[in-house]
């Protein structure tokens, strides 16, 4: 069954700009730690690249096998790296206390 390059494609964009307003949100947060900040503006560099090369096998007609499985481990990479960076701040308490305040749950604290 042939894949549908049209949805890979508009499922790559869409995940690479998601990240992108992430980034955007973390110049709005400037009450947070630099901490916070500079792990969401890795995040969505990490996340951006990842996306690219995601896109990257829809040419890869035009590569070397060893081309691709360098591109494969790149992939791989930079998507542990973006993980790893949202387990990071999941697990930092400054991170929910940051995301508390800003969704007005006073009550929580």
């Amino acid at each position: 069954m042939p894949r549908n390059s049209t949805l890979d494609v508009m499922l790559q964009l869409a995940g690479a700009l998601l990240p992108v307003g992430f980034a955007l949100m973390a110049f709005c947060y400037r009450e947070s730690s630099r901490w916070i900040r500079l792990v969401a503006l890795a995040w969505s560099v990490a996340a951006v690249a990842w996306c690219i090369l995601g896109l990257l096998p829809l040419y890869m007609a035009h590569f070397t096998r060893s081309q691709r499985a360098v591109l494969a481990q790149l992939h791989t990479i930079f998507a542990g790296v973006a993980l790893g960076l949202i387990i990071a701040a999941l697990l930092s308490p400054e991170f929910w206390k940051v995301s508390r305040h800003y969704r007005g749950y006073r009550w929580l604290r």
